[in-house]
């Protein structure tokens, strides 16, 4: 429920590594799931990098309710997010299985 302050330093050197980098070499399939009224985390943002991604994309738009995380940001998990764990899995196991496993 609660994060040190100094994870804010590691979690904004990652978001700087990401812009700087060359996602275009990046040819390994990728899903991005994410709330469009995520309160934290841009999703122009998110739509920018799936745009450079070299690899194919699958996209997974999260659908906030009531009982989910007020931000908008945690995605799924029993304390924030309760209704979206279910759903969030199984898309993520039917992306896999579809896209990645052999």
């Amino acid at each position: 429920m609660r994060y040190p302050t100094a994870a804010v330093y590691t979690m904004g050197d990652a978001v700087r590594a990401v812009r700087g980098a060359d996602l275009s070499a990046i040819t390994t399939p990728a899903m991005f799931a994410y709330n469009e009224d995520d309160q934290v985390v841009s999703a122009k943002a998110t739509h920018a990098v799936m745009g450079r991604w070299g690899g194919s994309v699958h996209e997974h738009k999260l659908v906030q309710t009531a009982r989910d995380d007020t931000m908008g940001h945690v995605m799924a998990g029993d304390v924030f997010s309760p209704d979206q764990t279910a759903p969030l899995a199984d898309a993520i196991l039917r992306w896999f299985t579809a896209e990645v496993a052999v």
